[in-house]
C-alpha cells in the first residue's frame, strides 16, 4: 500500500517562479526587459537551459531586480539545479527579508532535496510573514508527516481543511496521518470525508482499505481493496492486501489467487510472504507456506514469529529435524520467548530427544517456577525418558493445584490424571520388560485405580501373565480390555498374538478374524492371521490373508510369503511369480534372490541359479545360505575350486555348528575328489 502522503500542487507553491505572472519592469534597464521578455519566450518552449542564459545576462544589468532574482530562481529549480536556485533566493531575501513567498519557494526545494529539518523552518518564518496564507499549513504538515511528527500534521492538515474543505487530496494526506499513528478510527472518518466531498475524485482506496483492514472491518475492507485495483491493475500491495482480507474472510481460493498476482506484479515482494504462509498453511499446502516462510526470513532474518510459525509448520508436516533446527534460531533471537522455547521443547519430545526437551523445559522453569504447562510437558519428557518416578512426582503436584491456577494454561485434571496413568502404564511395560511380574502388576493396579476402565493397563496385564505362561488370566484381561472397548481392532489384534505365543492357534485365528471384521483395511493383522495360518500349515487360507494384506499395502516382505506358501505348495510357477513381484517393489531384496536361485537350482537352471545367488550375496554380505547354494551349483557344474571355497564361506558365517560340520565334510570330499 503507498501510504505516502500526497503533496498537493507543489509546482504552484513556487510562488512568482514562473515567467508568466504579471511583471512590474520599472525597475529594470530596458536591456534587461529585453532579455526577460525573450527568455519568457524560450520558457514556454520549453527551452529551460537558453532562458536561464538570457536571464542571467538581465541580472548582469539588473542585479539587485526582485523579479529577475525570482525567476532565475525559478528557472534553476526547472532543471533540478536546486543549490543555484537556494543560493539565488537566498539572495533575493536579503534585497526583501520579509517577502513570505520566497520562504516558501526555499521550503519547496529544501524538501526536494530531502532537508526537511529546514524546509519546516522555511514554511514556519513564512507563516509567520503570512499568517492568512492556509496551503502554507499543508506545507507545513506534510514536512511534519514526513518527519513522523503526526499530532502536529494532523493537526495543521485541520487547519488547512477548515479553510478548504473540498480538498479531497489534503483531506485523505490527514487519513493517512491518522493511519501511520495508528489512530484507524480516525483515519477511516477522515477517508470517508474526503470521500463525501469529492466522491468521483478520491483516488486512496488502498491507503482507505488498509485502515479498514488494521481496524477489523474485512467486508468493508475488501470493497476497498476491490475498487484500487480496478482503478490501478498494477497496485500489487493493494492485490496483496486484498489477499490479506480474503484470507481472514476464509475465501482462500480468492486469496491464494490475489497472492499470485500481488508476486507476478512485484517478485520480490518478500513484506507479504508472511501472511502468505499463513493462508498456504490454513490451506494445507504446506510445501508452499514452507518457501513462503523461508523467503520471507530472508528479508526478515529477526521476525521470531516466523520462527515459531515456520517450526510449528514444520512439525505439521512432519519435518521434526526442520522443525528443531528452526525453533533453535528463533530461541537464540529471544531467549525469553516461552512460547518459541515450549515448541522446541515439543519438537525435541516428538523426535525423541527427551533430555534435551527436559533442559527446554527446566529453562521455561527458571523463568517462571509457576508455569504450569511447562511443568506438565517436563512430565511427559520425564515420562519418556523414563524417569518415572520424576514424572509421577510432577504429575501428582499438578493434581494438587486449584481449578483456576490449571486453567490459566489450558489444562484439567482429567487429562493430568489420563497422563499420570499413562506414566504407570509405561512403567509397567518397563518393568514388565525386565521380568519383573510382580512390580509390573502392582504399576498396572495403580494405572487401574486411576481410571478402571483403562483398557491400555488390561492388555498390559494380559501382557505379563503371557510373560508369565498363565494363560487363563491372560485371557481374562483381554476380556475385560474388550468389555470395555469391543469395536478396538488393536485389542483383538494383541489378543490374537498373545493366544498365538501360547500356542492357542485356533483361537488366536479367531482373535483376527474379529479384528479383520472391525477394520479391513488392517494389513498387519492380515500378515499376523495369515502367519498363523503358515504355522497350522493351511497355505491356501495363508496366501488369501497375503494377498489381502498386499491389496492394502504393497510391501515387499508380504510377497516373499506369499511366493514361499507357493513354494510350499510345490507351485514353483506361482512362486516364481510372487518372487519377482517382490523385486518389483524392492529390487534390493536379497531374500528373493536367494528363493529364485532356489527354484532355479530345482529346475536345473544352474547358471541362472549362480547369478541369483551372487546377487544375493551382494547384496547381503556374509548371507550364509547363498554360499551353499552357490557351492551346490558350483558341484553340479563340476567346478569343485569354486564349490570348495562357497562351502568355506558358508563355515565362515554358518548359523549352527551342525550345518558347519556338514559343509566342512562337504569341502574334505571335494579335495579328495580333486587329488584323484
Amino acid at each position: 500500500m503507498d501510504k505516502s502522503i500526497k503533496k498537493i500542487g507543489a509546482a504552484a507553491l513556487l510562488i512568482a517562479a514562473t515567467l508568466g505572472a504579471n511583471v512590474c519592469f520599472a525597475a529594470m534597464t530596458k536591456e534587461s526587459v529585453k532579455l526577460y521578455k525573450s527568455a519568457q519566450k524560450f520558457e514556454s518552449q520549453n527551452r529551460y537551459k537558453d532562458a536561464i542564459d538570457l536571464m542571467e545576462k538581465a541580472l548582469g544589468t539588473s542585479p539587485d531586480d526582485i523579479t529577475l532574482n525570482t525567476k532565475l530562481a525559478g528557472l534553476y529549480a526547472q532543471v533540478g539545479e536546486y543549490d543555484k536556485a537556494l543560493e539565488v533566493y537566498q539572495k533575493t531575501l536579503r534585497l526583501k527579508p520579509d517577502d513570505g513567498f520566497l520562504y516558501v519557494s526555499i521550503g519547496n526545494l529544501l524538501e526536494q532535496k530531502g532537508d526537511y529539518e529546514n524546509a519546516l523552518l522555511s514554511y514556519q518564518e513564512a507563516l509567520s510573514l503570512m499568517p492568512d496564507y492556509k496551503y502554507n499549513y499543508l506545507n507545513i504538515a506534510n514536512v511534519q508527516y514526513t518527519l513522523k511528527d503526526y499530532p502536529n500534521a494532523i493537526k495543521n492538515y485541520k487547519i488547512f481543511l477548515a479553510s478548504y474543505p473540498e480538498n479531497t487530496k489534503a483531506a485523505a494526506n490527514l487519513a493517512t496521518c491518522y493511519l501511520d499513528s495508528k489512530d484507524y478510527r480516525s483515519s477511516i472518518e477522515a477517508f470517508e470525508n474526503a470521500i463525501k466531498s469529492e466522491p468521483n475524485e478520491f483516488s486512496e482506496w488502498g491507503s482507505y482499505g488498509l485502515a479498514l483492514l488494521r481496524d477489523g472491518k474485512y467486508s468493508e475492507a475488501k470493497d476497498a481493496f476491490d475498487k484500487a485495483v480496478k482503478m490501478n491493475p498494477s497496485d500489487y500491495t493493494s492485490y496483496g492486501n486484498l489477499a490479506i482480507v480474503q484470507s481472514y474472510l476464509n475465501e482462500q481460493d480468492s486469496a491464494y489467487a490475489n497472492f499470485k498476482k500481488a508476486f507476478e506484479l512485484e517478485p520480490n515482494l518478500n513484506s507479504l510472504k508472511f501472511d502468505y504462509a499463513v493462508l498456504l498453511t490454513k490451506m494445507g499446502k504446506y510445501d508452499e507456506a514452507i518457501v513462503a516462510y523461508n523467503d520471507y526470513l530472508k528479508r526478515y532474518p529477526k521476525d521470531t514469529n516466523a520462527y515459531l510459525n515456520l517450526g510449528i509448520l514444520y512439525k505439521t508436516a512432519q519435518k521434526p529435524k526442520d522443525a528443531i533446527a528452526v525453533l533453535q534460531k528463533g530461541v537464540k533471537l529471544d531467549v525469553t520467548n516461552t512460547d518459541m522455547k515450549n515448541e522446541l521443547g515439543k519438537s525435541y519430545f516428538e523426535n525423541g530427544e527427551y533430555q534435551k526437551a527436559i533442559i527446554i523445559y527446566n529453562q521455561i522453569l527458571v523463568q517462571n517456577k509457576n508455569n504450569l504447562q511447562a511443568q506438565y510437558n517436563k512430565a511427559l519428557a520425564l515420562q519418556g525418558a523414563k524417569e518415572f518416578k520424576k514424572a509421577e512426582t510432577i504429575y501428582n503436584s499438578l493434581l494438587k493445584e486449584p481449578v483456576e491456577n490449571l486453567s490459566k494454561y489450558k489444562l484439567e485434571y482429567p487429562a493430568i490424571q489420563n497422563s499420570l496413568a499413562s506414566n504407570y502404564i509405561a512403567w509397567a511395560n518397563y518393568y514388565n520388560s525386565k521380568k519383573d511380574y510382580k512390580t509390573a502388576k502392582e504399576t498396572y493396579a495403580k494405572a487401574l485405580a486411576i481410571n478402571p476402565d483403562n483398557t491400555r493397563a488390561y492388555t498390559g496385564l494380559a501382557k505379563t501373565y503371557e510373560n508369565m505362561g498363565i494363560k487363563d488370566l491372560a485371557v481374562e484381561n483381554y476380556e475385560k480390555a474388550i468389555q470395555i472397548d469391543p469395536e478396538n481392532a488393536d485389542i483383538f489384534k494383541e489378543y490374537g498374538e498373545t493366544l498365538e505365543n501360547l500356542n492357542d492357534l485356533e483361537l488366536a485365528q479367531s482373535a483376527f478374524s474379529k479384528a479383520i471384521e472391525i477394520d479391513g483395511k488392517y494389513a498387519d493383522v492380515y500378515i499376523l492371521s495369515g502367519d498363523n495360518y503358515l504355522k497350522q500349515k493351511q497355505f491356501e487360507q495363508a496366501i488369501e490373508q497375503y494377498k489381502k494384506a498386499l491389496e492394502i499395502d504393497r510391501d515387499d516382505a508380504t510377497a516373499i510369503k506369499i511366493g514361499n506358501c507357493y513354494k510350499y505348495l510345490g507351485q514353483n510357477t506361482k512362486a516364481m511369480e510372487y518372487y519377482t513381484t517382490t523385486l518389483d517393489i524392492n529390487p534390493i531384496n536379497e531374500n528373493a534372490y536367494f528363493n529364485i536361485g532356489l527354484i532355479n537350482y530345482e529346475n536345473e537352471n544352474y547358471e541362472e541359479a549362480v547369478a541369483n545367488f551372487s546377487k544375493a550375496i551382494e547384496l547381503k554380505e556374509g548371507f550364509a545360505y547363498a554360499y551353499w547354494g552357490l557351492a551346490s551349483c558350483y558341484e553340479v557344474l563340476n567346478k569343485p575350486k569354486d564349490a570348495i571355497y562357497n562351502y568355506e564361506k558358508y563355515c565362515e558365517f554358518a548359523p549352527d555348528e551342525d550345518s558347519k560340520a556338514k559343509a566342512q565334510q562337504k569341502v574334505e570330499e571335494l579335495y579328495k575328489e580333486l587329488v584323484k
